[in-house]
């Protein structure tokens, strides 16, 4: 189950920190092969879920990002993923009962700076 080649990321972050974005230029940057896992657009448009703790976009992130892995893409996910309602987001994303291992494992969390900026 899975590829012992793919690469799962993880960009978490607050509304308006450029998650979208930064998954955006990275599938840019990579071209085919990298499939991006959206939350917003799994749970406020496929669901029309609100954004509730464990709520049922957090399984439909994971069998997603399961599939796109274990068909041997590269996968970004990127949300808000907050800890206080989603509990270990990148734990449970890539523990094996939920997902097939990836080979690598990387979380970026965007965050702005007192200042406004980066």
């Amino acid at each position: 189950m899975g590829s012992t080649g793919t690469v799962l990321v993880v960009v978490r972050g607050p509304s308006g920190a450029g998650k979208s974005s930064t998954a955006a230029r990275i599938r840019s940057a990579y071209g085919r092969g990298l499939a991006v896992v959206g939350q917003d657009l799994l749970r406020r448009e496929v669901l029309r879920e609100r954004d509730v703790a464990d709520g049922a976009n957090i399984a439909l992130i994971g069998l997603v990002t399961r599939h796109a892995l274990d068909s041997g893409f590269h996968t970004v996910v990127e949300g808000i993923l907050d800890a206080g309602r989603y509990p270990a987001p990148g734990r449970r994303l890539t523990e094996p009962a939920t997902l097939a291992p990836a080979r690598r494992y990387e979380q970026v969390r965007l965050t702005y700076s007192s200042e406004g900026g980066w």
